[in-house]
């Protein structure tokens, strides 16, 4: 890693819903001149510039479709070369938190640089026969900030479905059967390795200070609090505190995802027409309550790591992944993401929004269900909690993603997620027992 001054670069002030989809590579201007002359002046050509998903080439002529690859609606002024170099260059807002703490541009740098040389040495990868993350081909200092630059094969292609806003919510179904699912969770699985061997093994010193994979941010995001906020309901409560939003007033799932269902007629009357006898809110805090267990308490560091706990990758959507064919005529699968990965999350984080994605074919749905239960029985996994964990956060985002489709109007896919919702919650098929009490260990809960 190098250090080099150049003009401060600064979009901020540009990043509005009209810089996002539409604004051209020569319509930026004199903002981009820093950046610009950076690229040109390492004998590299300028073939175009991603805007909210969207490739452009340099002159503004929009690429065709299926070369929308690589997709970032991040702080990134994202650039492609002629040659295959896509260049994340970080705008000036970068940090995630407010005590400006943790940095986005630091934990893509760490994601695809030692991140992805520490998964080489795992024999999932080994076994897998390629790497899924898309390594870093240099990593370079600017004015404090990291630019991170990947050097990518042509023929990837995108599993989103239509445009890029759409294809953050959709699965291409056509593009892939429900066959190639357990392919495509394999791909993911071995890219979740185990957070106790990452921190044992990885050299700290190689990750960007304020990365999320630090080991001072040895943390939990999705954590107990996560899902249900019990001290501030119980605070509110001793206080005879009215409550209006749910999601405002505690920051919980619990709260937000009933207020996705009872913000929202359409929803509303699919849960009704689907689960009649359904008490949703009483069934839906039941299966959070159930399962809080499996999570340490929400971003507080942790000291003891468990066999559960595994590096997370952030937004696995269906646009952040690239599908190409091997030179043995195999699929392979790239994750495009990695801005938001972090050292500490579940295995269920996998494919939860894959499968709330394959909402207009439960086929899919139940085919990436099926293959993540397989191979964590091959793997001598504890299943039924690895299930549980799955069920948790299929159950966020079909809720989520099913209020997203109710809105766009697309009936029969918010209904079956609706249906898939409801199954979870009342334990049904595959998902027998996960929305009962467990008997856990004491100082677990």
């Amino acid at each position: 890693m190098r250090t080099e001054e150049v003009p401060k670069l600064d979009l901020e002030s540009h990043r509005t819903p009209e810089w996002k989809m539409g604004l051209m590579w020569n319509e930026i201007g004199e903002k981009a001149k820093g950046l610009k002359d950076w690229i040109t002046s390492r004998g590299w050509k300028i073939a175009g510039i991603l805007n909210g998903g969207d490739l452009y080439k340099a002159e503004g002529v929009q690429i065709k479709e299926d070369q929308k690859v690589l997709y970032s609606d991040r702080p990134f002024a994202v650039v492609v070369t002629d040659d295959g170099k896509v260049v994340h260059w970080p705008t000036e807002k970068m940090t995630t938190d407010e005590r400006n703490e943790k940095r986005l541009d630091a934990n893509l740098a760490a994601y695809r640089e030692v991140y992805a040389d520490f998964l080489e040495t795992q024999d999932s990868i080994k076994k897998l026969g390629y790497n899924p993350i898309p390594k870093a081909s240099q990593v370079i200092e600017v004015d404090g900030k990291y630019v991170t630059v990947v050097d990518f094969a042509n023929g990837l292609h995108s599993l989103g479905q239509g445009s890029p806003a759409e294809g953050i919510h959709e699965f291409n179904t056509r593009f892939l059967s429900p066959r190639d699912m357990e392919g495509l969770v394999r791909a993911i699985d071995a890219a979740h390795v185990s957070s106790k061997e990452f921190y044992a093994r990885v050299d700290q010193s190689r990750i960007p200070d304020r990365s999320w994979f630090k080991e001072g941010f040895k943390i939990c995001f999705r954590g107990k609090e996560w899902w249900f906020n019990k001290t501030k309901r119980k605070e509110n409560a001793t206080q005879g505190k009215q409550v209006g939003n749910e999601e405002q007033e505690y920051g919980d799932r619990l709260g937000e995802l009933y207020e996705k269902v009872r913000g929202s007629a359409e929803m509303s009357r699919l849960v009704h027409e689907v689960a009649p006898e359904l008490d949703f809110r009483k069934a839906l805090e039941g299966m959070i309550v159930n399962n809080q267990f499996l999570y340490p308490p929400q971003k507080a560091q942790i000291a003891e790591l468990n066999d559960m706990m595994v590096v997370v990758h952030g937004t696995i959507c269906p646009d952040n992944i690239q599908a190409f064919l091997g030179k043995d005529g195999k699929m392979r699968y790239l994750l495009s993401s990695g801005d938001r990965s972090q050292g500490v999350g579940l295995r269920g984080q996998e494919i939860d929004w894959l499968v709330s994605a394959c909402a207009a074919s439960p086929e899919h749905q139940y085919a990436l269900i099926n293959a993540f239960i397989k191979i964590q029985a091959e793997n001598h996994r504890n299943v039924e909690l690895e299930k549980r964990g799955l069920a948790m956060h299929i159950l966020y985002r079909a809720i989520s993603e099913g209020r997203w489709f109710a809105d766009k109007g697309k009936t029969k896919e918010a209904e079956n997620l609706v249906r898939l919702s409801r199954d979870i919650l009342e334990g049904n098929g595959v998902w027998r027992g996960v929305n009962r009490a467990l008997v856990v260990p004491e100082d677990n809960r």
